[in-house]
């Protein structure tokens, strides 16, 4: 028993002694974290030698390596502790921070970038203060435990004595009656005994006076930790299970700014009024067993400040293991967290930044080549997240030529010298669009080698476009001016100097030079009687500080041209209100002022033609609902102009009853379909009872919404042609043979009583359908290559001119027919009247006939085709004879209009070439005579030469319409043709080209080769009046065949060019355009 006593306190002893051992090595740990960090500062801040700073290197590894073993000492003895969640989560805590400390301070003394260094010196700082502050908590709790030992320590004493004096007594009672027995035998045990326990007694009383001493320091310590909290580095409170302080550290009442207010003893929610139910609730849980930490949350102050503050609370245990009250640990990062914020802003502000000007940042690790992104750059060039590539892969980025080769220069240039760079690229990003970037290198080089590339994109696609679109306009501005023919002055009000621009120089017709132009010297380009309407239109602009309207006049150019220009301008005045100085433009409307006159011109020609047509014409303004007529409309409707207020309403009121619903449905289409379709024909009553036919055209007009805003169009009288087409119904009808009319769609139109009876179907059954139902399905498609050719160039066939066909019947019985063709332009469009005529009788007539007459036939086609090339030789004599001759006409009105004898001799020399060229036409044309008319002669003719002679033909009509004539003829130059011909057709189709040139511009025409099909191919393209070829196509080339009211026009010279390419086996068509151009294509048989 007295051995167990002794075991028990001795065990308790020793356990002390562990604890005091543990709490000093826990100290040390502190001290050594202390040392290492002081250590590694100053070894980062050391300049000293090489020597010096690696055996501060050598010191604070030993620091280190001490430091990690008492770690693991601490860790392993903490381990064998039972049921101590505290150090659990303290030394996690202290487990995280130490590798920071150990990991920061090997790479502040192995690295050499100031930049991660700088970043590990915050970390390490930053990792010392957690370290320092949870290493506090662990030596409180270690002296917590320490504290329950000796309490235990106390209680296992008590125990034991009881135990003792209880089996002392059993053993009196149970051993009292041998021992009497016994007593004298053993009276020496007995005295032996009591010597033994006598010294017991003695051992036990020294034991007490320990313990007595062990309770002294226990309450000693217990004074320490509330010393130890009070003065604890960390901020640090201790409350009972009232939430009453028991004890807080300086740092506390320092961050809370309590430090004049004694608090020890108030309840926590007195000393904070602020602390709402969320917080008294976790204060409620943790006194339950809970652990409440934060790494940061707002604390909202009650003078309406916010403190940001990390938090540890937990409860703390009384002997008997239950919760005595609250342990906080708090940190005020208020500071820490607003630098945290102020940087989030800072990236975030970059980050957007970036972001909208689109600057990405590249990585080239020169070791692995690999190149890597950010996410902006990976934006820009349409690349995935996190894409890398090595960089001799990645050429394809930047496009092929001058960027490529001035990024590979430049990469090169920065490895080799360090050299940054700061250029413009165009690039092409994964979707293969080309865009422009500006990227920005710079390099890395350790111990003078280059490790790493780095830098910048910033996408410029926008500014590139912005300048070429700035360009552009420039451009424009200057084509405007120089179209347009305007200038921009600029009057210097003190030194009376005024600047031209090149479109005022152009105006002038004046050279530019360095000359001083003053205000009086522009004057003097006006004519005479102008001048002092100038003056006063000066005068007065500086009178009134402001430009007085505009200011339209005529000048005399340098080379002597007369021109009507319009001057509009601004006065610009200084601080004081004087006029500073005047700028304006200056515009050459001369042409302006003739197209006025012109437009007037046409205008009653207009008027005239359409009282000629009995054409009107009206606008409809949808929006208003109201319909202007023209004076001629008034007349066809039999009104007084403005005598009726004419609307939709007023046409439905005229309209024949019988049209008035397919008058409005056509209305009703119309808005539907935004789109006039197709003519409308009906009838209308006059005021005087006539009953009148109109056709009517329109034409929509909507606005940017799609919607319709107006509808303009003309309305012809078309009663007499009504007439005309019953009147030709009724010829029809009256025909001896079966007549098919075709519409210009190629379907049947109209028949007579003949065809029906012929053919054996009804008018109805065939109304619409092809002609192709009337002829057996072995001839259709030989039929549609020949009725497609007819269309196309349609003329009068007699019957009997053309070949024979097969008819067809209803009934499927076949037949022999002959067909005389007939072009038709009715008001309905284009016709093709068809005479069919059964031939059944006449084929067996022929049959017999045709022996004799194939002599015949022969000799009569070879007397056609001599009198064709005899009229056709006097076409090409009659029309290359006109060009030189009017050239002649022209040059001899330019001689006596010019009166400086060099302008005459000019002339003259033109006199001379158009003579030679007259002479050598005349000489080839009676050498011709002498060709046998069978076949043309060929030899080898050049494009360029007979381009330049045609130039020199037409030298006068060139300069007076100041033709732009260009021509490509690097592909084919050569060719074998018959030089009259040939010339006949360069000599036609370029006159042509300037003499239909459109009013607004010059004529520009381009003449070009080429090979198609191992066929030579000319094509002439000029920008003139164009041809309507929806109306005039079929006509293009026939003889006497005009499209403008030119007043040279004759209808020759496209059918005499048709006849001579045809001859030789070619090919001629045309493209054109309405007010755009023209384009011939001949096909030339090599």
């Amino acid at each position: 028993m007295f051995s167990l006593l002794f075991f028990t306190v001795q065990r308790h002893i020793t356990i002390q002694k562990d604890d005091a051992y543990i709490i000093n090595r826990s100290g040390k740990q502190r001290m050594l974290s202390q040392n290492i960090v002081k250590q590694v500062l100053a070894y980062n801040n050391n300049f000293s030698s090489l020597n010096i700073r690696k055996r501060d290197s050598l010191v604070v590894n030993k620091l280190i390596k001490e430091f990690d073993q008492s770690h693991v000492y601490l860790v392993d003895y903490y381990k064998k502790l039972h049921n101590s969640k505290k150090l659990d989560s303290l030394f996690s805590i202290v487990d995280t921070n130490l590798k920071k400390i150990i990991s920061s301070s090997n790479l502040i003394l192995n690295s050499a970038e100031t930049e991660l260094i700088n970043d590990e010196v915050s970390k390490l700082v930053e990792a010392e203060d957690v370290f320092l502050d949870t290493m506090d908590l662990i030596v409180f709790e270690y002296q917590y435990i320490a504290e329950e030992n000796l309490k235990k320590l106390q209680n296992n004493f008590y125990n034991l004595m009881a135990v003792a004096i209880l089996l002392l007594g059993l053993g009196f009672f149970y051993l009292l009656v041998p021992a009497i027995r016994e007593m004298i035998a053993k009276n020496d045990a007995l005295k032996d005994s009591n010597s033994a326990l006598k010294k017991t007694k003695e051992e036990i009383r020294n034991n007490l006076v320990e313990l007595k001493r062990l309770k002294e320091d226990l309450e000693v310590k217990e004074q320490f930790n509330k010393i130890f909290i009070e003065q604890a580095p960390p901020s640090l409170a201790m409350l009972d299970k009232d939430m009453r302080y028991i004890a807080v550290s300086k740092r506390w009442k320092k961050d809370y700014g309590k430090e004049d207010i004694d608090i020890i003893g108030k309840s926590h929610y007195e000393v904070f009024p602020e602390i709402g139910d969320e917080w008294k609730a976790k204060h409620q849980r943790c006194l339950n067993g809970d652990i409440d930490t934060r790494d940061e949350a707002p604390f909202f102050r009650e003078n309406g400040s916010v403190q940001w503050l990390s938090w540890d609370i937990r409860p703390w245990y009384l002997e008997d293991n239950t919760i005595g009250g609250l342990l906080m640990y708090t940190r005020d990062i208020t500071s820490v967290k607003e630098q945290a914020l102020a940087k989030q802003r800072i990236e975030e502000i970059l980050k957007r930044t970036s972001d909208v000007a689109r600057i990405g940042t590249w990585e080239l690790d020169i070791e692995t080549d690999l190149l890597t992104f950010c996410n902006v750059s990976e934006k820009i060039l349409k690349l995935p997240k996190d894409y890398t590539i090595h960089s001799k892969d990645s050429l394809h980025f930047y496009k092929e030529g001058v960027s490529r080769q001035k990024i590979i220069d430049a990469i090169y240039n920065l490895i080799k010298t360090g050299k940054p760079f700061d250029i413009e690229l165009e690039v092409i990003n994964e979707e293969g669009e080309e865009i422009w970037i500006r990227d920005i290198g710079q390099a890395e080089f350790v111990k003078g080698k280059c490790v790493r590339l780095f830098g910048v994109f910033q996408d410029i696609n926008h500014i590139k476009k912005a300048e070429k679109e700035l360009n552009h306009k420039n451009e424009l501005l200057n084509f405007a001016e120089k179209v347009n023919k305007i200038g921009n002055w600029q009057w210097d009000f003190k030194t009376n100097q005024v600047i031209w621009s090149s479109g005022l120089y152009d105006i002038m017709d004046r050279e530019q030079n360095e000359d001083i132009i003053t205000i009086e010297k522009f004057i003097d380009y006006a004519y005479p009687e102008d001048v002092e309407k100038i003056q006063l239109h000066i005068k007065n602009s500086i009178e009134n500080k402001k430009f007085d309207g505009e200011l339209i006049h005529k000048i005399i150019s340098e080379k002597g041209k007369a021109k009507i220009v319009q001057v509009l301008g601004k006065v610009f005045t200084d601080d004081d209100g004087e006029v500073a100085s005047i700028i304006g433009s200056y515009q050459d409307i001369t042409h302006i002022k003739d197209v006025e006159y012109s437009l007037l011109r046409q205008n009653d020609l207009l008027n005239f033609s359409e009282r000629i047509t009995k054409t009107g014409h009206w606008n409809w303004n949808v929006v208003s609902n109201k319909i202007v007529w023209s004076d001629n409309l008034y007349d066809i409707m039999e009104y007084t102009k403005g005598s009726v207020d004419v609307s939709p309403h007023t046409l439905l009121d005229i309209t024949h009853p019988d049209d008035r619903d397919g008058m409005q449905k056509h209305m009703q289409k119309t808005f539907e379909e935004k789109e006039f379709s197709n003519e409308l024909i009906h009838r209308v009553i006059t005021p005087s009872g006539a009953i009148k036919t109109l056709r009517v055209l329109g034409r929509v007009i909507k606005d940017e919404n799609g919607e319709i805003v107006e509808i303009i169009g003309a309305t012809q009288d078309i009663t007499s042609q009504k007439m005309a087409e019953n009147k030709f119904k009724g010829l029809l009808e009256s025909a001896p043979d079966a007549m098919i009319i075709l519409n210009d769609q190629k379907r049947i139109h109209l028949i007579n009583k003949q065809a029906e009876n012929l053919f054996g179907y009804t008018a109805s059954e065939l109304k619409g359908e092809r002609i192709e139902l009337l002829l057996p399905k072995r001839i259709i498609e030989n039929f549609k290559v020949y009725r497609d050719a007819y269309f196309a160039d349609p003329k009068s066939i007699a019957m009997g001119d053309n070949r024979e066909l097969i008819g067809l019947k209803k009934c499927g019985k076949e037949f022999p027919i002959q067909v005389s063709l007939s072009p038709l332009e009715t008001d309905e469009g284009f016709l093709v009247s068809s005479a069919i005529r059964d031939i059944t009788k006449q084929k067996q007539v022929e049959r017999n006939i045709r022996n004799s007459k194939e002599n015949l036939e022969l000799l009569a086609k070879k007397l056609k085709t001599q009198n064709a090339q005899l009229a056709d030789f006097a076409h090409i004599t009659s029309h290359n004879l006109r060009a030189p001759v009017s050239n002649l006409n022209s040059l001899l009105d330019m001689y006596y209009m010019f009166d400086k004898e060099e302008d005459k001799q000019d002339v003259f020399k033109k006199f001379q070439k158009v003579i030679t060229h007259l002479t050598d036409t005349l000489n080839t044309l009676v050498s011709a005579l002498k060709i046998k008319k069978e076949k043309a002669s060929l030899s080898s003719v050049d494009f360029s030469e007979t381009l330049k002679k045609t130039n020199e033909l037409l030298a006068a009509q060139i300069i007076e319409t100041e033709a732009e004539i260009t021509s490509d003829f690097k592909e084919i130059n050569k060719i074998s043709y018959n030089k009259i011909y040939f010339e006949s057709i360069f000599l036609n189709l370029v006159e042509n080209a300037i003499k239909y040139k459109a009013k607004d511009r010059a004529p520009k025409i381009h003449l070009s080769t080429k090979l198609i099909d191992n066929h030579v191919v000319l094509e002439i393209k000029d920008n003139g009046l164009g041809i309507n070829l929806n109306r005039h196509k079929h006509k293009i080339f026939g003889l006497n065949k005009v499209f403008h009211r030119h007043p040279e026009a004759k209808g020759v010279g496209l059918f005499i060019t048709k006849l001579q390419i045809e001859s030789l086996g070619g090919k001629i068509t045309v493209e054109s355009t309405v007010d755009e151009g023209s384009k011939f294509i001949i096909n030339f048989n090599k």
